[in-house]
């Protein structure tokens, strides 16, 4: 080659790239981006205020309060032996002698009956009902709140259970033992059964008691012996 055509081709390539460089700057690339098919994430939950826990409902108590368990009349008398424990049972605020609020329908007469669970419980234990006093019985009383000397008269014990050899009694105008102990001498002592002669459930225990010019107004006693046990549910008494 010639020293003309070598200066030839050089010129050539020199003037080829700037063609080269322009054809490119006149191209246009599209570069497609393919779309983010991802989900979203979840939005956060809104926060819920806490609400406070409920108070817990508090059953009431038993009935406790004076006519909520009791029905006294002049010839009857119920008692569902609904109060909270015995001190309550013996209390005014839980049973009072009609016209006296200060003064218990019942008191003990010896040993310690008891009731809870809605039942009344005597083993080797009394008590009195309806009494105006605590004065020992004999040839007088303390009175009572009863009209029944000289009435048919019947008793109705529930009975939950009993136990024991021993005997259960119903005392008139009587706040003792000694059967004779009252203005109706022996007849006082109005019921006396084996203890194992009640059944559970209903039991009507009977009397007629002859009237008393030394009594105006009348009392019951209920006793179980040292060798019984009764548990009573509800007692109710009535006399015509």
């Amino acid at each position: 080659m010639s020293q003309n055509q070598t200066r030839l081709a050089a010129r050539s390539r020199v003037l080829a790239l700037p063609v080269l460089m322009l054809g490119l700057s006149a191209c246009t690339i599209n570069l497609t981006v393919p779309a983010n098919t991802a989900p979203a994430p979840a939005a956060a939950p809104a926060p819920v205020a806490s609400k406070p826990a409920a108070s817990p409902t508090i059953a009431a108590p038993a009935a406790q309060a004076a006519g909520t368990a009791t029905v006294l009349t002049a010839n009857g008398w119920t008692e569902q032996f609904s109060a909270r424990d015995s001190s309550l049972f013996m209390s005014a605020a839980y049973a009072a002698i009609p016209g006296d609020s200060s003064k218990a329908l019942y008191a003990a007469t010896a040993g310690a009956p008891k009731v809870a669970d809605g039942a009344l419980t005597l083993g080797n234990a009394r008590f009195t009902v309806g009494a105006l006093g605590t004065s020992i019985t004999g040839a007088t009383t303390p009175g009572g709140v009863f009209n029944i000397a000289g009435k048919d008269c019947a008793l109705t014990l529930n009975v939950r259970s009993v136990a024991g050899t021993g005997n259960f009694f119903v005392y008139v105008d009587n706040n003792t033992t000694t059967q004779d102990a009252s203005p109706h001498g022996k007849a006082s002592r109005v019921v006396n059964v084996a203890a194992t002669s009640l059944v559970e459930g209903q039991n009507v225990l009977k009397w007629s008691l002859p009237k008393s010019a030394a009594v105006t107004g009348s009392f019951l006693q209920l006793r179980a012996d040292s060798a019984a046990t009764v548990v009573i549910d509800s007692a109710g008494m009535s006399c015509s």
